[in-house]
Parts: structure tokens; C-alpha cells; sequence
């Protein structure tokens, strides 16, 4: 074989090796990419000035729920690893109904149906609950913390 020849070879198997790690993904590498986003949300999340005010108090949820829906974007173009398609595929349909949740709380919010809104909180804390379960079970500790306690710290 001319060097040509070899060197061809070479780069081509360098790229069909690369493109199959991509494809099939690592679960440490798909752990590591679902982290980030979640970092970033939380981090977003986080550092949204806590609201003085009737005004500002009314426009934080819109705030949160912004944020939370760009998290969501960003988690579903992640390809996981054959074995845990189906579980990310129901953690992402769990985040997707948790986001709707708090989107109907938001609007109801702003009329007087206080016991729906309570109703759409309680069914939000056990999407959230289950959520955690499921990022826990996945290896997405960044995607189990609470960006709205005191314990949670900003991470560039």
C-alpha cells in the first residue's frame, strides 16, 4: 500500500470511530452534557433577582417558566445511550407535563381560582418528585437540585 493509501485509511477509520462514539453516546458523556444544561438553567434560575413588589411579583413565574421551557429545548436535541432512551424519553415527556402544569398555574394565577392553582401545585410537586427519581436514576444529579432554595450555588 502507498502512503497515501495508509494515510487515507487512517483518517477514515479516526472519523467512523468518532462518529459511532457520537452516535451511541457514553452514558458519562450523556450524563455529563444533560449536567450542563441543567447547571446553566439553575444557574439562569438562580440568579433571578428575587421580586420586590406587587408588579415583580407577578412577572416572576413568567420569569421561571422562560427558563424552564429553554431547559427542556435544550435537554431534548441530547441523544442518550441505547439503554436509557426510554427512560430519558419519559423524564423529558415528565418535564414537558410539569412545564404545562406550571404554565396553567401561571395563568390561573392572575384569576380568582385559588383552588385550582393549589390543585396544579400539588400535582406539580409530584411531577417534580417523580422528576428527581428519574434524573437520580439517570445519573443527572445537576437536574435533581432546586434552583430556588438557599442551598443551591451558581457554577459557571
Amino acid at each position: 500500500m502507498n502512503p497515501r493509501t495508509i494515510l487515507l485509511s487512517a483518517t477514515l477509520l479516526c472519523l467512523a470511530t468518532a462518529l459511532a462514539a457520537c452516535g451511541s453516546g457514553s452514558s458519562l458523556a450523556f450524563a455529563t452534557s444533560a449536567n450542563r444544561v441543567c447547571t446553566a438553567y439553575y444557574n439562569k434560575a438562580y440568579a433571578l433577582p428575587p421580586p420586590i413588589g406587587v408588579r415583580q411579583l407577578a412577572a416572576y413565574p413568567e420569569k421561571q417558566q422562560v427558563l424552564r421551557e429553554q431547559e427542556l429545548s435544550k435537554l431534548q436535541v441530547l441523544t442518550p445511550p441505547a439503554a436509557e432512551r426510554g427512560a430519558y424519553t419519559r423524564y423529558l415527556s415528565d418535564m414537558a407535563a410539569l412545564d404545562d402544569l406550571y404554565a396553567s398555574a401561571i395563568a390561573n394565577i392572575k384569576m380568582p381560582h385559588s383552588a385550582s392553582v393549589q390543585t396544579l401545585i400539588r400535582q406539580a410537586q409530584g411531577l417534580r418528585a417523580r422528576l428527581t427519581t428519574q434524573a437520580q436514576a439517570l445519573g443527572l444529579t445537576e437536574c435533581t437540585k432546586n434552583p430556588y432554595t438557599a442551598t443551591h450555588y451558581a457554577t459557571s
